[in-house]
Order: C-alpha cells, then structure tokens, then sequence
C-alpha cells in the first residue's frame, strides 16, 4: 500500500516534467514545473555527452531523484556541452555563469578538469566521475567524488594475506586501470589479459604456472568476470580468493554465476545508501542508487551542494565526509553466498 501511494505520487509530480530542449544554449532542461513558487537554488549539470554518452541519463536521473526525495526548491538544468574540448568548456561556463548559477554538477575527464582550471569562474563545482588522487589540483571550488579503486584495492589485498596474486584484466579504460593500480601494489603479481571472446581459458590458465591457492582479482567487467570464475572450476583450479573491486557489485554477478562458482569472492563495495525512499525514486527511473556508483558518487555531490550551501537547514541524507575536497567513502567488503550480497 506504502509503495503505491509513493508511486502515485512520483507519477503525479513526474507528469508535470517533460524534457525540452533548448538549441540556443544546447540545453535540456527539468523545468520549473514541479517546482514550488517560493524562492529557489539553481543547480547546473554540464555533461560532455559525445565523450560520457552513458553517464548522461545516470547523473540527470540522480538529480531528478534527489530533487522529489527533499520535496526541495532546487532548479535544475543539464548543459549537455558535446565535447571537452578547451575552448567549448571555457564558452559554455561563461554562459552558464551568466544565468546566474553559483553550483555546477560536471562529468568530466581529466581533459574537461584541466580545461575548467584554466577557466575564469566564480563557480563551484563537483566531479563525480574523477577522484582528487588522480589531480595536481589546488582549485578550493572544485571538488571531486569518485570512489577510491586504490584503497578498494589496498583493503582486497589485506584480506589476501599472501603475496600470491594475479590478476585477469581486458582492454576496458578502468579495468586496464585496476590492473595498473594493482601492479604499482604488488609489482610481481600474475597478470592474465582478456583480449578475445574466444580466448582458450585453459591455455590462459595455466600459462604462467598454477594459480591453485592464489588470490585472483577479477578486474573486469561483470560478464568476463563471471566467465573466468566457472572456468576456474571447470579446470580444477582452486584458488584461495577471488577479489573485486566495485566493478564487481552487481546483482547481474549473482544471475551469472553459480554460488559455487562466488563461494570465496569477495568484492570492495563503497556505496552505503540508507535512504529507502531515494532508492525507490531511482528504481523507478530505472537506474539503482544502491550498485550504480556514478549515480551514488552524483547524489552525494547534490546533496552536498544542497545541504551545505543553499539550503543549511535540510537534512543530509548521507554520511559520506569531505576532506581536502574529495568525498572520503568507506570500504565494506562484501559477500555473494546466497541470492544477494551481505557485508563479510
């Protein structure tokens, strides 16, 4: 009955949005609608979708659900800028500054964040898409909410207890990352490239001696991942842990695999969403808080900017911190033994 009157009432504030476009500005925009008439924050979304194409949908989705979960006067508009090109970042801020917006959401690479330094902004912005590590950055106004990789990774190995690692990777931007960040750990760690689907998992296997009692890291996507822990037992292999990082938290994982085949993996996972009613309104934009980290790490900058500057006496709906600009997200490491996940 709860989910009903919910869902009644999402359908009954969502009809009154539709998304428009606005060619003058390259803009889509959630309009005023489903807003109140009392006085309002402007919150700006630039995403360079020709280069993040799938993120666009996430982060917009992300801000429309936080937006209905705080019943908040916060107006959204995405600038959907197409290209991180220096020039087209620095024009459109300018625009975007003019409309009078104070806050920006941005979805940048590395490239998009040297652009923005070079940038002549009073604005502030969040980065959910990189991690300050990553950065040479003193900018006070931008900051950054990507999960940690390398402390997932740090937090895998001390589970591992062994110097005993290798590593399956394909050619994917974050999974060759995983494996890089992995080696500069444990620099004599096996590692095993994925770069055909119709790779001889046995000759693979075996190829650098046995991996009977090793710590294997299935930095890979969900689908290859799953591949490679049923062909360790379908050859017998017996290793001691099968490590993830947040590429592998998943509920696909759990449709893929065996529960055999998961019985000693363990997977790094840094999204701690308590908030039911915010996961409910993501589920019906048909995306999930609670395992898609960009959609998490995007949420958690909105309420940042919302809790914190414009409007001081709403409630935070996470308990992530900031520090020196970068959210500071915990590691828990999670279990697959049954038909979901459960903290170890």
């Amino acid at each position: 009955m709860l989910r009903f009157i919910f869902l009644s009432l999402f359908v009954a504030l969502f009809s009154a949005c539709s998304v428009k476009t606005t060619t003058k500005i390259d803009t889509v925009i959630v309009p005023e609608d489903i807003i109140t008439q009392s006085s309002k924050e402007k919150l700006a979304i630039i995403i360079p979708e020709k280069v993040l194409r799938s993120y666009t949908k996430i982060i917009v989705n992300s801000a429309l659900a936080y937006n209905l979960r705080q019943e908040s006067n916060l107006h959204v508009e995405v600038f959907l800028i197409g290209t991180e090109d220096e020039r087209t970042i620095i024009q459109k801020l300018r625009q975007i500054e003019s409309l009078g917006y104070r806050f920006a959401i941005a979805a940048f690479t590395l490239k998009g964040l040297n652009a923005l330094e070079k940038a002549d902004t009073n604005m502030y912005f969040y980065i959910p898409t990189i991690h300050k590590n990553f950065t040479n950055t003193s900018n006070d106004k931008i900051y950054f909410g990507s999960i940690d990789y390398k402390n997932q990774l740090s937090t895998l190995l001390k589970i591992s207890n062994s110097s005993n690692i290798a590593s399956f990777y394909d050619n994917s931007a974050l999974s060759t990352s995983l494996n890089s960040s992995l080696l500069e750990q444990v620099p004599n760690a096996r590692t095993y490239k994925i770069e055909d689907k119709k790779i001889n998992f046995k000759n693979i296997l075996f190829s650098k001696g046995s991996l009977n009692g090793a710590n294997i890291f299935l930095n890979t996507p969900i689908v290859e991942s799953a591949i490679i822990s049923s062909q360790l037992r379908v050859h017998k292999t017996n290793a001691n842990k099968l490590l993830a990082t947040q590429i592998g938290y998943n509920p696909t994982l759990l449709s893929l695999t065996q529960i055999n085949d998961r019985a000693n993996l363990y997977i790094a996972n840094s999204i701690s969403n308590d908030d039911e009613a915010l996961s409910y309104l993501n589920e019906l934009l048909e995306q999930s808080i609670d395992y898609n980290w960009v959609a998490y790490a995007s949420s958690v900058g909105i309420d940042f900017f919302y809790t914190n500057f414009m409007n001081t006496s709403a409630k935070s709906l996470f308990d992530e911190k900031i520090e020196d600009n970068q959210v500071v997200y915990d590691v828990k490491i999670m279990r697959a033994l049954g038909l979901g996940f459960s903290e170890n």
